[in-house]
């Protein structure tokens, strides 16, 4: 398990974070989300956290 800082942002101008694994954490504006699944919607990588939140990876920005 990994934990990583990020932003999320919709510019998609900077390498998605396409690796992130299940129980690797992720921590945006200071919350924790904990990576509870990986799939690809429309062609998209997505993932699934605690708490029914989801990002997608070209939408996250890594800040740390």
């Amino acid at each position: 398990m990994a934990e990583y800082k990020a932003r999320e942002s919709w510019m998609r101008n900077f390498p998605p974070m396409d690796y992130l694994e299940e129980g690797d954490i992720l921590i945006i504006r200071g919350k924790r989300f904990e990576i509870k699944d990986a799939f690809k919607w429309d062609g998209r990588l997505v993932y699934a956290t605690n708490g029914g939140y989801v990002f997608y990876a070209d939408e996250l920005e890594r800040i740390d």
